[in-house]
């Protein structure tokens, strides 16, 4: 298992290295990968959309990749 972890975590690197050069395919792929433990983060804050603030929070860390 820690073994698996430790070959996402290079897949992420080189994909938000890309990401970095501007690569909106490698942004989705950290996009759909993360999207799901994203979201169920967003659902423990009561009041808020949870869709909107995952697209928000995505908006914002590609600004700051690129």
């Amino acid at each position: 298992m820690s073994s698996r972890r430790r070959d996402d975590a290079a897949s992420d690197e080189l994909l938000i290295a890309r990401a970095r050069d501007r690569d909106q395919a490698a942004f989705g792929m950290l996009y759909e990968r993360h999207r799901d433990a994203a979201l169920r983060a967003a659902r423990c804050f009561r009041g808020v959309d949870a869709d909107d603030l995952v697209n928000e929070a995505f908006v914002r860390v590609y600004a700051c990749l690129t």
